[in-house]
Order: structure tokens, then sequence, then C-alpha cells
């Protein structure tokens, strides 16, 4: 008879199967039993095109089951994902099976056995549990446990022990044999099941008075994850505290409930710890977490999580502190250290500009330029780079002016009714009392100071007016006495500097003196 019931099922769902031709499959089938009636539930996926749920019942002694309008299955609608089935028979054994149909077709099925009791037991494994029901029975009955294999026999109002062992102990002298009382040793998942009386021990009756034996774990050790791996100061973090629960038979649900541990503040909801906008101080917190089921089992701690916000840059800044700084052409720039507040460690470039255009210089925290030429007169930038989010930067300015001393490029002099041009003469003649202009152009930084002075006199530093590098100045007056070589001077108190000398041819004017000495 067994085998022939196991037969009429798997044929069921086989002719159910030929019909299914896609996915989503529906998945965790739960089972709820109030009184006579199960509410079946089921998770449906989403964003698959699903449009309804179809759900068949099949009692293994009676066959499939009309639930809609002479038909074998009911079709619920999506989103719905939960159907109550009243008036089932106690202690009987059901099949649910449920499928989905979507644009692409009926899914595979998923079933799911479980019996219909109001009276159940929980029993962790390896520990001990009683089980107890009622039956109307008072004799020729046998109690069995879910196997099929039978406990004890009931005969004459007495129990008559049919099997020899330490697996399930019984009152044998008990003279209320309608009162089922038994104790199941050293539990295994395999003992979860239907526990119930049969009239005559025949398995094809009906039975009369039964319970369940849920057998169950604690709940495993967590997993606790973050949303990100990495979390940035002022971002908020997600932890997710994640277990499960073994439970045989596997239609009956557990409940979790979780503590998190090491966190000052934030917000739980349900296995999630939400902390908002993490701060410096953060770093360091040692989170975890602990699973507690609806039976107030509580699972191991899990891992711990040590929170390591990353930030920064923050607090760029230059040692030596300079914000501009002098330095002589041929000595070292540096070293000129950049220092930020990063975690972790962020990427140092520095680079330099003449005008508007940044190129980089190096890759290092710290400046050196040796032997830095005047070309090397500019901005020179640090710039921090977070190392996990290149958009996140902070840099910091050093004007640097490289000073040399001057080199004179070019000379021309002229009287004012000359034409001004460049010569690079080193011979002029001139007309004494004729105002004689200079025009020097000269590579120097800082500006120099320009001395003329000849064999004879040595005059008072030139006054000029400066464009772009040429200096223009006046000669004092000088008279035809005066002719010879002279000396043009330019330093800005960096050694060296630089002389060029001219020859000047000064004529006299002609006037009485000058006829005096020519007579004699």
């Amino acid at each position: 008879m067994e085998l022939i019931q196991i037969f009429l099922i798997v044929s069921v769902r086989l002719s159910c199967v030929i019909l299914a031709t896609g996915k989503p499959d529906p998945t965790d089938v739960q089972i709820d039993i109030v009184d006579n009636t199960a509410k079946i539930s089921w998770m449906i996926p989403f964003n698959q095109g699903v449009i309804y749920s179809r759900i068949y019942l099949n009692n293994s002694k009676e066959g499939d089951m009309y639930l809609d309008s002479g038909k074998k299955h009911k079709d619920i609608p999506f989103p719905v994902s939960s159907f109550e089935i009243a008036n089932l028979k106690m202690c009987s054994e059901y099949y649910v099976s449920i499928q989905s149909m979507s644009r692409s077709g009926l899914s595979e099925f998923i079933t799911q056995k479980f019996w219909m009791t109001n009276t159940t037991f929980t029993a962790a494994i390896d520990g001990n549990v009683t089980l107890s029901w009622r039956t109307s029975l008072t004799d020729f009955f046998v109690v069995m446990e879910p196997t099929g294999i039978p406990i004890y026999v009931v005969h004459g109002e007495s129990i008559i022990s049919n099997i020899v062992g330490t697996k399930f102990k019984y009152d044998v002298m008990t003279l209320d044999v309608s009162t089922i009382n038994i104790i199941v040793m050293s539990v295994m998942k395999t003992d979860a099941g239907l526990y119930q009386s049969i009239e005559d021990g025949y398995r094809d009756m009906e039975a009369n008075g039964c319970c369940v034996l849920v057998v169950t774990t604690k709940p495993m050790t967590p997993v606790l994850t973050i949303d990100h791996e990495h979390p940035f100061v002022n971002n908020n973090i997600t932890f997710t505290c994640n277990s499960t629960v073994q439970r045989w038979p596997g239609y009956i649900h557990s409940k979790l409930s979780f503590q998190y541990f090491g966190n000052p503040r934030g917000y739980i909801n349900n296995n999630t710890l939400i902390l908002n906008k993490l701060t410096k101080s953060d770093k360091g917190m040692n989170i975890s977490c602990q699973a507690t089921d609806d039976l107030g089992k509580v699972s191991n701690m899990s891992e711990s999580i040590i929170l390591d916000p990353y930030y920064g840059p923050d607090k760029v800044v230059l040692k030596p502190e300079y914000t501009a700084i002098n330095v002589t052409e041929g000595t070292i720039l540096g070293p000129i250290h950049c220092t930020a507040d990063c975690n972790p460690v962020c990427i140092f470039n520095w680079k330099f500009s003449r005008t508007r255009h940044f190129g980089l210089v190096n890759s290092y925290q710290t400046l050196t330029i040796a032997d830095i030429k005047k070309n090397q007169t500019g901005i020179y930038r640090c710039c921090v780079v977070h190392p996990y989010n290149t958009q996140i930067m902070n840099c910091i300015n050093l004007v640097v002016n490289v000073q040399y001393s001057p080199k004179i490029i070019e000379l021309s002099l002229r009287d004012k009714n000359e034409t001004y041009e460049w010569s690079n003469a080193t011979i002029y003649s001139f007309i004494e009392d004729v105002n004689l202009k200079i025009k020097l152009s000269i590579e120097s930084n800082p500006d120099p100071q320009l001395v003329l002075s000849s064999s004879l006199m040595k005059f008072p530093p030139l006054r000029y007016t400066k464009r772009g590098i040429e200096f223009l100045s006046e000669l004092p007056s000088l008279t035809c006495e005066d002719s010879g070589n002279f000396t043009i001077q330019a330093f800005n108190g960096i050694k060296y500097g630089d002389t060029r000398t001219v020859n000047l041819m000064i004529y006299c004017k002609y006037n009485d003196r000058r006829i005096y000495q020519d007579i004699l």
C-alpha cells in the first residue's frame, strides 16, 4: 500500500513537471498550522516577470485535493505569496507543490511535505525529549515513530514492549494507555517527523492522535559582513549579520533575532546595524554579532570586524612651513617635506609650474632639487591624493624664487639726437656736455645695482628705469678731460656679478680756453 501511495504522488508530480518550461522557481516554502488550517507561504523571485503562483495539495492517502471550483490547483496572482487551506484532517500527511507562471512559462515545482497537528515538540540534537499526546484508542493500537516502525503495541489494554534498545523509553506499567508518553533519547535529525497512534497497526488507517517532533540545531555561527570594505569618514556604513537554523522537518520555520556587540551607537534593523557618519574616533571599533532563535537558543559569537575608516588628505602642511622661499642658483632647494593626515597613507605628487600648466616633478613626500637653475623659478605644488578615491585631493603651494648674479647681455650708448639701437660697441665718441644715455640688457635676480667708474673717478650708483630685462639710465655729465675707459658694473649681492668696459672719446666744445690751449 505504501509503495502505491508513493507511486501516485510521484506520478502526479511528474505529470506537472512536464508542463514546466521556465524559471524563476518559487523557494522557501513554510507551513504554519493553527487548528485544522494550514497557512502556506513561499518566496517569489522579484523582477522576473512572474504573473501568478500555482499551488497543489496532495493527501498521501487520498490523492490531490480540489482547491478551486472543481480544479485541483489554485492560481494566486503576483505578488501574493501565501494561501490558507482549512478543514484539513489532523494527523494526516500532505504534500504541497508550488510553481510560478512567468512570461516564459511555468517554472519547476517546489514540493514540501508536512503533517497536520497542533501538538509539536522541539529537541536539540543529542538531547532527550518527552513526547506526549492523547488518543481515544484503548486497545489494539500501535504507537509508531516517523519511519513506520512500532515503538510499542497496546493489546489487552496493556503495553506490550515491541523493541529492545535504549532509543525510546516509556512506562510499560501505566494504566492510562490513552495518554502517550515517550522519551526519545539522544535525538538525531532522523528522529524528526510524525509520531502517531494507529488502530490495528495498519499504516493505511487514519491516525488517532499524533505529534510532530522538530529537531533543531542552535543558530549557526553568524557571518558578519560590511557593505563597504573601506568606508570613508562621514559616510554611513551597514553591517549585516547572517545566520541560519537547521530544523527537521524543513517546513518548520524559524525566526532569528540579532544582537550586536562593540558598537556604542547605531541603529539595528532586524539583522543589520547602520552606523551614520563615521568619524576618525570610530577607528579600532570591534564589531561582532550573535543570533538567537525563537526557542531562545543562542549562536556562537561571529568573527569580529575591526572598523578602519578611511579619511584624508587632511591638514596638508610643508615642513619647514614655507609659503615662499628664495634660493640661489646652483645651490640645493630642500629638502621640503609634505605631510598630511591620511588613512591609509596617501599618494604624494610634487608638481611645478612657471605659467598655468603644472607638470609632475616626483611622486614622493619630499622635494629636493640639487644645483637648481634659474629656469626652475615658479610654483611648486604638493598634491596629496587618497589611494582609494583619487577624486579626493588636497594641495598646497610653495613659491620658489631662484636668485642669480647679473649677466650683461647687451649694451648701447646714445645721446638724445641719435637713433637708439643696440650696438655692443666698445668705443663711443661724443661731444662733452651731451646727455649720454645708456641701455643695458641684464638677466638678474634680484635687480642689480649699476655703478659707473673709471681709473680717475667713481660715480654714485646709477638710477635707472626697468622694462623687462632692459635697464635705462642717464650717465653723469662728462667733459673732454674725462675721456678714457669706463667700467659699468652690475651686481646684486650674489658673487661674481658682471662688468662691461667701454672707451669714451669725449670731444671738447670750441671755446676761448680751448683756443688758448691750441695756441700753446
